[in-house]
């Protein structure tokens, strides 16, 4: 198997006007950055963790406490419950100048945010854990991190929340950016967030699945047969021994009478590779991050507020470019032929899924061919896998689905989806499944299964290959952020605020 991998250089929007912005405003009111840090010799910061065994929020932990000096890495194992006691940590703030000290940094409270119920990453829960620590540590506190926005925004509205006490969030909710953008105006919000890039991750998992779906066609629309390598999993296209990417097809193979998308030029085409990871080892499709602050939240939110639509964004704008790309092709786009995808979120109550992620999945619908995209989605509870067993039964039954693009509730679960969804999509192809599958690949299931958001995985927290390489479907993909990618960033960002504030209380 040959592994195709990009590696990407770590950035940040984090600017020092928006750290020196939000000390002043806050540095005379209830917080109060000399009290939360014993006058400038430590730091304690809190952190809410969205899910124990969720490789994102496994990421974003390790990485904020890497950046922060207060991860362990002799006594991990896996997931946030294994990731070994935070030890107490030192970092260096004022590098380089006359000021540069070394504070002591101490992880004083952590926890997952599940309910009662057992929802995770739970916002309601994230409110009272949040007024919970506030009770105990009151203004000893620095800072507070969230996995992701939902829980931040349930943090800041715990009644007793101390005014302008630093919070950072993780997803770029549409609500969270308002809140930095009053956070811009009255130092009152979120400090910053970090947006995973969900154009990239949608409309990649569109691609995949219009790639592998195109190349089963024959002489349609202008499309040429092209045989897939399973050795490689490559197509030979135009040139009979080159094979190509499954997950590049399509954005970097300029061919205009391709269906899907297709970007105009090399350069284009080079610059929006600079946006994914492709990794065929664990086949895999990963956005890279980006960091949102007062400075630049302004660019994605229009003047209402609203996030811009995908369009209207910058052209040379980060996230921006993958919009640009995301077009019909002229020469197929009077015969462009329709796909029907069942569309699995786990939880109906999920901010981040039915705001950010559904919202670019039905922008992208049309330009993908997906059909009535928006009658095809089904939701679970957040807590169970039956629930959404339970709602699609019918559906399967009563609809020939083209794929399968499926956000689970349980990282662990994938191979309960492969069961599953292998017995639907074999009474759509007129097959029946030998005990334990197909030995052959070439016999396998041809509709593409594709997860999203939720990359399945073991107990060890490794990705399953076992469920990757499955004996029932020929093509099982993951699309999804570069989890540590994300981490460093929202780590990167949170140094660089603490790194600011201490300069301008010693300076003034």
């Amino acid at each position: 198997m040959i592994m195709k991998k990009r590696s990407l250089k770590i950035i940040t929007l984090v600017s020092a006007s928006f750290i020196a912005t939000s000390c002043s405003i806050f540095s005379n009111l209830s917080y109060d950055w000399m009290d939360a840090t014993n006058n400038n010799e430590e730091i304690h910061y809190c952190l809410l963790i969205g899910q124990n065994e969720h490789s994102d929020s496994i990421e974003r932990t390790r990485w904020t406490r890497d950046a922060l000096g207060t991860r362990d890495a002799t006594t991990e194992i896996n997931g946030n419950a294994n990731l070994g006691t935070p030890k107490e940590g030192t970092l260096t703030l004022g590098k380089g100048t006359s000021f540069e000290k070394e504070f002591k940094v101490t992880e004083i409270e952590h926890m997952e945010q599940k309910s009662l119920a057992g929802v995770v990453w739970d916002e309601i829960t994230a409110n009272s854990t949040t007024a919970t620590w506030i009770n105990k540590h009151g203004k000893n506190i620095t800072l507070l991190i969230s996995n992701n926005d939902g829980m931040a925004e349930g943090a800041m509205h715990a009644y007793n929340y101390i005014q302008k006490l630093p919070l950072f969030g993780y997803d770029a909710n549409t609500s969270t950016m308002r809140l930095i953008e009053q956070c811009s105006k009255n130092g009152v919000g979120i400090m910053g967030t970090v947006d995973q890039n969900a154009a990239a991750q949608t409309s990649a998992a569109y691609m995949i699945i219009r790639n592998i779906l195109d190349d089963q066609k024959s002489g349609e629309n202008g499309i040429g047969t092209r045989d897939y390598n399973p050795t490689n999993r490559g197509f030979s296209k135009e040139k009979p021994n080159t094979n190509l990417n499954v997950y590049i097809d399509g954005f970097n193979t300029s061919n205009p009478d391709h269906e899907g998308i297709v970007n105009p030029n090399e350069d284009e085409r080079s610059e929006h590779n600079m946006d994914l990871n492709f990794d065929d080892g664990n086949h895999e499709i990963l956005s890279k991050s980006v960091a949102i602050d007062i400075n630049n939240v302004n660019d994605y939110l229009d003047e209402k507020g609203n996030v811009k639509d995908a369009k209207a964004l910058a052209w040379d704008d980060t996230l921006g470019f993958v919009h640009k790309c995301v077009t019909t092709p002229n020469s197929a786009a009077s015969n462009l032929s329709t796909y029907k995808i069942c569309h699995i979120y786990n939880n109906a109550a999920e901010t981040y899924l039915q705001g950010t992620m559904f919202n670019y999945y039905s922008q992208y619908a049309e330009a993908f061919g997906v059909e009535n995209m928006k009658e095809y989605k089904y939701d679970g509870d957040g807590v169970s896998e039956q629930t959404i067993f339970d709602r699609i039964k019918g559906a399967l039954s009563a609809n020939k689905f083209d794929a399968f693009l499926v956000n689970m509730v349980t990282t662990t679960d994938g191979q309960t989806f492969v069961s599953e969804l292998s017995k639907a999509a074999a009474d759509y192809e007129g097959k029946t499944i030998p005990t334990g599958g197909w030995d052959k690949w070439e016999d396998r299931l041809n509709t593409p299964l594709i997860f999203w958001n939720k990359q399945p995985q073991k107990v060890t927290g490794e990705v399953d290959i076992d469920t990757m390489n499955n004996r029932y479907f020929k093509y099982t993909y993951f699309v999804g952020v570069d989890a540590a990618y994300g981490g460093r960033v929202q780590g990167k960002m949170i140094v660089d605020y603490l790194d600011q504030c201490y300069l301008e209380t010693v300076k003034n």
